[in-house]
């Protein structure tokens, strides 16, 4: 099962997934693998920004309560347990930036 509904977007786009791995600066297979397996918070924010839409929107709906793991922003470690955790996570790393 898919887990992110970047194609989706994409299409929506009109945007090829050639055209986002150009957009990104990396290789297709490169970033497909990235996302098959374990992409940072990084690449989801990259590509969330290419498309124009908040990270959590990269995942497909249902899955909001599958997303488990650590995300680790200046040497502390958070705990992530929902897509909501993930958006918390996201407000306080923009916050700690500006």
């Amino acid at each position: 099962m898919e887990k992110f509904r970047i194609k989706q977007l994409l299409k929506e786009r009109h945007i090829t997934f050639q055209q986002l791995a150009d957009q990104l600066g990396v290789h297709r297979v490169s970033l497909s693998s990235s996302l098959a397996n374990n992409p940072t918070l990084g690449r989801l924010e990259d590509i969330s920004k290419v498309l124009g839409v908040p990270v959590p929107e990269l995942f497909v709906k249902g899955l909001e309560n599958n997303i488990k793991g650590y995300l680790e922003y200046n040497g502390q470690i958070f705990k992530v347990n929902t897509i909501d955790d993930v958006q918390i996570f996201l407000d306080m790393v923009n916050i700690a930036k500006n």
